[in-house]
């Protein structure tokens, strides 16, 4: 009687019995610095939303109050400093650029989060790699360096580091002197 071949589950089981500690570390290290980076980007994305719709809806309202100041015949000068006020914080959202922060952020936040699920799965390229953990942290680390290419190229750039004696971030301009958040 011919000897039947193990199922493929049987030797996908075979082969992760053989791995070693140190392998599986690497493995695990691979996986939680990919979280760890998509929870960054999702802290910082969701930090820049709320410091663009604020700093919105403060023009918005400083803008506002300009003709009603004037019709409840306030002094010319109330007018003339919510008028003021709407052309600096006008003037902090185009320099800050915290609207195109906010679409950078999430936007790598989403591209990570999609790698670590697909890492998961192990569908799309992870279905064939030999070594899935060591391809998603390769992945993440290329969508990191393309958003750190893009961030490093924005006029204005941010020149602190989010960790001392790390290369620089990126990170969230505005916040990046706050070092709860930076």
């Amino acid at each position: 009687m011919a000897s039947e071949s193990p199922s493929p589950a049987a030797t996908a089981g075979a082969v992760v019995a053989q791995r070693t500690t140190a392998e599986q570390e690497a493995d695990q290290n691979a996986v939680d610095d990919a979280q760890y980076r998509k929870d960054w980007y999702r802290k910082n994305a969701s930090i820049t939303e709320w410091a663009y719709r604020t700093l919105v809806i403060l023009q918005l309202a400083f803008a506002a109050a300009v003709p009603v100041s004037a019709a409840a015949r306030a002094p010319e000068w109330v007018a003339a400093l919510f008028g003021g006020i709407a052309a600096v914080l006008t003037g902090a959202q185009q320099t800050l650029g915290l609207g195109q922060e906010y679409v950078r952020l999430n936007a790598t936040h989403v591209r990570i989060d999609r790698e670590l699920r697909l890492h998961r799965a192990l569908a799309g390229p992870y279905a064939s790699a030999e070594a899935p953990a060591q391809l998603l942290a390769t992945r993440v680390e290329d969508i990191v360096a393309e958003d750190t290419t893009r961030w490093s190229a924005r006029p204005g750039k941010g020149r602190t580091s989010a960790r001392p004696g790390q290369a620089t971030p990126p990170a969230c301009r505005v916040w990046a002197g706050f070092s709860a958040w930076a």
